[in-house]
């Protein structure tokens, strides 16, 4: 199914990612858009679910959207039976985001604590 092929290659995306963070020490960062990539992608290595403990405070966002101790257990995407919390959309965009963050771009905000 097309979809799943999409979801497959973004996720994979989103690994190499936070792979490359992880091995020049920035998948710590407090950038709650880093630390979204950080819980997506622990929930895609953990059989596409989030795994969180119960006193999580939110400080993963991205785009409107929170990770909160509520989605422990759900679905990272959609997996033909329950609906995902983002969706293939979601990660492209959080990919992109990512992209002008590593070059520097000047002409976006992040929501965290760099300034």
């Amino acid at each position: 199914h097309q979809s799943d092929y999409q979801r497959v290659a973004v996720g994979n995306a989103l690994l190499a990612v936070v792979s490359f963070l992880k091995a020049h020490d920035m998948a710590t960062m407090r950038t709650p858009e880093v630390q979204f990539l950080g819980h997506v992608t622990d929930g895609i290595l953990n059989a596409n679910r989030f795994s969180l403990h119960a006193g999580y405070r939110p400080v993963a966002a991205f785009d409107g959207l929170t990770i909160y101790s509520a989605l422990d257990g759900t679905p990272v995407f959609d997996n033909g039976t329950q609906s995902g919390f983002i969706g293939v959309g979601d990660a492209v965009a959080l990919l992109q985001w990512l992209s002008r963050y590593l070059r520097g771009d000047q002409g976006y905000v992040s929501g965290g604590d760099a300034g």
